[in-house]
Protein backbone atom coordinates (compact mmCIF):
# COMPACT_ATOMS: atom_id res chain seq x y z
CA UNK A 1 0.00 0.00 0.00
CA UNK A 2 2.85 2.39 0.85
CA UNK A 3 4.53 1.59 -2.44
CA UNK A 4 1.41 2.52 -4.44
CA UNK A 5 1.06 5.76 -2.52
CA UNK A 6 4.69 6.62 -3.24
CA UNK A 7 4.27 5.89 -6.97
CA UNK A 8 1.11 8.04 -7.15
CA UNK A 9 2.93 10.87 -5.38
CA UNK A 10 5.80 10.73 -7.86
CA UNK A 11 3.42 10.70 -10.84
CA UNK A 12 1.51 13.67 -9.41
CA UNK A 13 4.74 15.60 -8.82
CA UNK A 14 5.99 14.94 -12.37
CA UNK A 15 2.63 16.00 -13.80
CA UNK A 16 2.69 19.28 -11.90
CA UNK A 17 6.26 19.99 -13.01
CA UNK A 18 5.34 19.29 -16.63
CA UNK A 19 2.33 21.61 -16.50
CA UNK A 20 4.44 24.39 -14.96
CA UNK A 21 7.13 23.99 -17.61
CA UNK A 22 4.59 24.11 -20.46
CA UNK A 23 2.86 27.17 -19.01
CA UNK A 24 6.16 29.05 -18.71
CA UNK A 25 7.33 28.18 -22.20
CA UNK A 26 4.03 29.31 -23.72
CA UNK A 27 4.06 32.64 -21.89
CA UNK A 28 7.31 33.68 -23.57
CA UNK A 29 5.78 33.36 -27.05
CA UNK A 30 2.21 34.49 -26.40
CA UNK A 31 2.80 37.77 -28.27
CA UNK A 32 3.98 35.91 -31.35
CA UNK A 33 7.54 37.16 -30.89
CA UNK A 34 10.20 34.75 -29.71
CA UNK A 35 12.35 36.10 -26.89
CA UNK A 36 15.41 35.09 -28.93
CA UNK A 37 14.26 37.45 -31.74
CA UNK A 38 14.38 40.51 -29.48
CA UNK A 39 17.28 42.97 -29.51
CA UNK A 40 18.96 43.52 -26.15
CA UNK A 41 18.85 47.21 -25.28
CA UNK A 42 19.91 49.58 -22.54
CA UNK A 43 17.21 51.50 -20.71
CA UNK A 44 15.55 54.16 -22.88
CA UNK A 45 15.18 57.77 -21.71
CA UNK A 46 13.26 60.15 -23.99
CA UNK A 47 12.78 63.70 -22.72
CA UNK A 48 12.13 65.58 -25.97
CA UNK A 49 10.80 64.98 -29.47
CA UNK A 50 14.36 65.07 -30.83
CA UNK A 51 15.34 62.04 -28.70
CA UNK A 52 13.18 59.75 -30.87
CA UNK A 53 15.31 60.73 -33.87
CA UNK A 54 18.62 60.70 -31.97
CA UNK A 55 17.92 57.17 -30.69
CA UNK A 56 17.06 55.96 -34.20
CA UNK A 57 13.44 54.87 -33.80
CA UNK A 58 11.58 54.39 -37.08
CA UNK A 59 8.59 56.55 -37.94
CA UNK A 60 8.00 60.27 -38.21
CA UNK A 61 6.03 60.82 -35.03
CA UNK A 62 2.78 61.61 -36.85
CA UNK A 63 -0.51 59.94 -35.97
CA UNK A 64 -0.37 57.84 -39.15
CA UNK A 65 3.36 57.02 -38.77
CA UNK A 66 4.24 56.96 -35.05
CA UNK A 67 7.73 56.31 -33.74
CA UNK A 68 8.07 52.58 -33.03
CA UNK A 69 9.75 51.28 -29.91
CA UNK A 70 9.55 47.57 -30.56
CA UNK A 71 11.15 44.13 -30.31
CA UNK A 72 13.46 45.09 -27.44
CA UNK A 73 14.65 43.07 -24.45
CA UNK A 74 15.43 45.48 -21.61
CA UNK A 75 16.50 44.34 -18.17
CA UNK A 76 16.66 47.29 -15.83
CA UNK A 77 17.84 47.88 -12.31
CA UNK A 78 15.87 48.51 -9.13
CA UNK A 79 16.08 52.28 -9.36
CA UNK A 80 15.24 53.26 -12.94
CA UNK A 81 12.44 52.83 -15.46
CA UNK A 82 13.15 50.59 -18.46
CA UNK A 83 11.42 53.02 -20.83
CA UNK A 84 10.86 56.61 -19.71
CA UNK A 85 9.12 59.06 -22.04
CA UNK A 86 8.35 62.65 -21.03
CA UNK A 87 7.96 66.15 -22.46
CA UNK A 88 7.05 65.00 -25.98
CA UNK A 89 4.38 65.95 -28.51
CA UNK A 90 4.97 63.14 -31.04
CA UNK A 91 2.99 59.93 -31.49
CA UNK A 92 4.72 56.69 -30.49
CA UNK A 93 3.93 53.00 -30.04
CA UNK A 94 5.62 50.57 -27.64
CA UNK A 95 5.07 46.96 -28.73
CA UNK A 96 6.57 43.47 -28.54
CA UNK A 97 9.05 44.37 -25.80
CA UNK A 98 10.23 42.12 -22.97
CA UNK A 99 10.81 44.31 -19.92
CA UNK A 100 12.17 43.28 -16.53
CA UNK A 101 12.50 45.97 -13.89
CA UNK A 102 12.62 46.32 -10.14
CA UNK A 103 11.02 49.73 -10.61
CA UNK A 104 8.52 50.75 -13.33
CA UNK A 105 8.89 49.02 -16.67
CA UNK A 106 7.37 52.00 -18.53
CA UNK A 107 6.94 55.57 -17.32
CA UNK A 108 5.09 58.15 -19.44
CA UNK A 109 4.57 61.73 -18.24
CA UNK A 110 3.98 65.20 -19.65
CA UNK A 111 3.20 64.02 -23.18
CA UNK A 112 0.70 65.64 -25.52
CA UNK A 113 -2.86 64.31 -25.50
CA UNK A 114 -3.28 61.45 -27.95
CA UNK A 115 0.38 60.52 -28.21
Amino acid sequence: MKKKKKIYSIILLLSLLSITYLANSESDTSSGVEVSELVTSEQIKISSDQDFIDLGFSGTGSESDPYLIENLDITGDSYSDNIEIKNTTKFFVIQNCYLISGHHAISISDVALGT
